[in-house]
């Protein structure tokens, strides 16, 4: 078993913003992809667990930007399985650009029956899951943020069909997207370190409006029946 899965990314012209640094999204899109083809090769990829009838969901992430890449570079990001807590899947990720670390990430993953649409508990789920000891990039796992319900309407947005993936539900980085959006550049300008943390609470599907409120850096995102979709929280460093 390959316990520590790495792959580089060159920084396209496309995964920038204005500044020339990686949009925060963009990494997470690498993530994403780098945890996604990691479980593959531990047989425990999407087409395996659809076999039990289920999947893995990103419940929660936090990241902690030290220096971000810029355009040119070239990123490598190694992930590695990090044991259970509880009904959550920890997976852990270092970014790093010719050896010097540059980011890291926590993230926390739920198994999910998608036709009883409930928790998949850990026993009943009969597969090994290594927990590497990886102490560069140890991090406690995060909470949940919480966003005041009197907050200000920040931004109202329409699932679009460039937003939703295979699973068929706007993909988490577009929730990362839309925090981007609401924080502004100029907090991206003067601040390239900075801690994120997204929680996510319910699917949005084409078609559906999200509107976002959120104060002190703080926001929370909900679908037009009013259910909380995701919360998230940035911190400077």
């Amino acid at each position: 078993m390959i316990k520590i899965y790495e792959k580089t990314f060159k920084i396209e012209m496309s995964h920038c913003d204005c500044f020339g640094r990686l949009k925060v999204s963009e990494l997470f899109k690498f993530m994403q992809e780098c945890a996604m083809n990691h479980a593959e090769l531990m047989g425990e990829g999407m087409i395996a667990v659809h076999n039990i009838d289920s999947t893995f969901v990103l419940s929660r992430m936090k990241i902690n930007v030290l220096t971000m890449p810029s355009y040119g570079e070239v990123v490598t990001i190694k992930t590695y399985p990090d044991g259970v807590e509880r009904l959550f899947y920890i997976r852990g990720f270092e970014i790093s650009i010719n050896g010097v670390k540059v980011a890291k990430a926590r993230s926390m993953w739920l198994l999910i029956n998608f036709k009883t649409r409930r928790l998949v508990r850990v026993r009943d789920f009969d597969r090994y899951f290594p927990q590497v000891d990886f102490e560069s990039v140890r991090m406690v796992s995060p909470k949940k943020p919480v966003v005041q319900v009197n907050a200000p309407e920040l931004l109202n947005r329409i699932v679009g069909y460039s937003d939703v993936d295979i699973i068929g539900h706007a993909n988490n980085t577009c929730y990362i997207a839309w925090v981007s959006d609401c924080i502004g550049s100029e907090f991206f300008k003067d601040n390239p370190s900075y801690s994120l943390v997204i929680n996510y609470s319910s699917e949005l599907s084409e078609g559906e409006c999200v509107r976002i409120i959120g104060e002190d850096m703080t926001y929370s995102g909900y679908n037009e029946s009013g259910r909380e979709s995701f919360s998230a929280k940035l911190e400077r460093l």
